[in-house]
């Protein structure tokens, strides 16, 4: 009986793949609402090859940089992908309740998934309303916790940093930097000073948590 059923030829599933195919290319730079974006490369708006062996080459930042500084502050670096260098874009970005990226999963703890990693936007919203007033900017700015803290981390763990570097002509991380004041900083609001991390004094311990970090985020790119 299945003998007997009329299976399309190879060279009709051929014609039919190559269809969808044109469909897709036509879509992706033609109709997609990502379409009116300048492309940071010719291939954008069909593939990310390029800019996926611009990140495994450790020139993503130059790379981006420099198309910002060609076609403006919104470039497309995929189909799907963008970049925005706008402070205007990122506020709506951030503040327009949009869906989370599957990289955020990487925040889930022991299968529970804090705000961070909360993927959509509607359970991430009433959670958020819960914490917001402890976590608010007025809240923190009036914090005399906060001020203690910001006091010791920069004048007293950053600035001298700098300050040495500078003075050795060494480089500086800027990366591992950034990690490290804000596991400092996040750790002190919710322990305190006492129990919180020193990642900025403590290099050693800071790789460390930097390279377990990268090896249990299967999303990093």
């Amino acid at each position: 009986m299945l003998s007997n059923l009329p299976f399309p030829s190879n060279g009709f599933t051929l014609l039919i793949l190559s269809l969808l195919l044109f469909f897709w290319c036509i879509y992706s730079a033609f109709v997609s609402p990502l379409a009116q974006i300048p492309n940071a490369h010719l291939s954008a708006p069909y593939i990310s090859l390029w800019i996926l062996y611009k990140r495994f080459t450790k020139q993503e930042n130059r790379t981006v940089y420099e198309a910002h500084a060609l076609y403006g502050p919104i470039v497309r670096l995929g189909p799907t992908e963008i970049s925005v260098n706008s402070a205007e874009a990122v506020r709506v970005v951030y503040g327009g309740n949009f869906d989370k990226h599957v990289w955020w999963k990487a925040f889930r703890n022991y299968g529970v998934d804090p705000m961070l990693s909360m993927l959509t936007a509607e359970p991430h919203r009433t959670r958020r309303r819960v914490f917001s007033n402890i976590y608010s900017k007025t809240s923190i700015q009036h914090s005399a916790d906060m001020t203690n803290i910001s006091k010791e981390l920069i004048f007293n763990r950053l600035l001298p940093l700098l300050e040495r570097a500078a003075s050795d002509g060494a480089g500086i991380d800027v990366l591992q930097l950034g990690g490290a004041i804000g596991m400092d900083f996040i750790s002190a609001f919710i322990f305190g000073l006492d129990a919180g991390t020193d990642f900025l004094r403590q290099i050693e311990e800071r790789k460390d948590w930097l390279d377990a970090y990268d090896r249990r985020n299967p999303y990093l790119p």
